[in-house]
């Protein structure tokens, strides 16, 4: 689970990568510069795996809400400002969502980590992971 600091998420790794693990497939994160320092870590500390972001729909606020808060993931205080003035409108949150997540994507992918691809969680509607493909690679 990605967690408050980027040296605990490379702890979190770590013991992984000395049990033979073959990829990382991470939590659901929100903050790309987070995960882009962490990642920059992993490659520092030698660990070669492939990861794999693991990404969640932003579908209602309050459900992004209550799993932010439910895994202290760190949002960044722009996403918050625009979310909270549409909280009650679902389909605006959800377009906000999908595409602050599609260029979140987008910038992960040309971090630099050797991160192909993503994995969707399965919580994005068929709808929603075509809108975020086609906002990430212009299909």
């Amino acid at each position: 689970m990605l967690v408050r600091t980027s040296s605990s998420l490379r702890c979190s790794t770590t013991p992984m990568v000395r049990a033979s693990s073959r990829k990382r497939v991470t939590a659901d994160f929100a903050h790309r510069a987070v995960f882009i320092k962490w990642g920059r870590e992993v490659r520092a500390a030698g660990i070669a795996i492939p990861i794999i972001p693991g990404i969640m729909p932003i579908q209602t606020f309050a459900s992004f809400k209550r799993r932010t808060a439910f895994s202290k993931t760190i949002v960044p205080p722009s996403l918050m400002a625009t979310l909270e003035p549409i909280q009650d409108d679902d389909k605006k949150v959800r377009e906000v969502g999908t595409k602050f997540v599609a260029d979140m994507v987008r910038k992960v992918l040309a971090a630099g980590l050797g991160i192909h691809g993503v994995h969707l969680c399965e919580l994005w509607t068929q709808i929603g992971r075509a809108s975020c493909r086609e906002r990430v690679y212009g299909e």
